[in-house]
């Protein structure tokens, strides 16, 4: 099997059976799989959106809009319907503790135009890990479309769950973010 590691602005499109590879802090990767013919590829994005428009050619995939002008130039040219591609969403952590859930964070900015932007397509993610405080390891196998995250921090994944739901429940309420927290630590302990 071919192996591919991503940067921060690349992206990569799989014919033969590769397991594609990145780290992720604040930045957005996400992964496009073509069931049918066994196909998928990723772009790593750093910024939400191209100062000098998404068609602009200088870092195309450094940047969401125009990583998703791009991708969306290469599936024409190809001949690959949108329609036919699974796509899943990865990173927008808040990498940095001085930064809060309240405020847009460039994690925040990352993983909201990039929705923003599958809406507009009128199509979902089929999965999804975002936000959090720790960075991502994203794999995609394209010979079977399997997508394995590894937190790099063995207590993220549970940090991360707790601080998207808590951020929802003290935006929601009137409540204390203390009261928020104790009332979601309640409910998950629950599940």
């Amino acid at each position: 099997m071919e192996y591919q590691y991503l940067l921060a602005g690349e992206w990569y499109w799989a014919y033969n059976p590769t397991l594609i590879s990145t780290v992720l802090g604040s930045c957005v990767a996400v992964v496009f799989y073509l069931p049918k013919q066994n196909q998928g590829g990723m772009f790593h994005s750093r910024l939400p959106i191209n100062p000098k428009g998404p068609e602009d050619e200088e870092c195309p995939f450094c940047y969401v809009d125009s990583s998703f002008y791009q991708v969306i130039q290469f599936f024409i040219k190809k001949n690959i319907s949108i329609n036919d591609i699974q796509i899943s969403i990865y990173g927008g952590s808040n990498m940095f503790r001085s930064e809060d859930y309240t405020n847009m964070s460039i994690g925040k900015k990352n993983i909201t135009q990039t929705l923003k932007i599958i809406q507009q397509m009128g199509l979902k993610s089929l999965n999804h890990d975002v936000f959090g405080r720790c960075g991502r390891r994203i794999h995609l196998h394209t010979d079977t479309g399997e997508i394995t995250v590894a937190h790099t921090n063995h207590h993220c994944g549970e940090k991360s769950i707790v601080k998207i739901k808590e951020m929802l429940l003290y935006e929601d309420s009137i409540k204390t973010k203390s009261d928020a927290r104790q009332e979601l630590l309640d409910r998950l302990s629950i599940i």
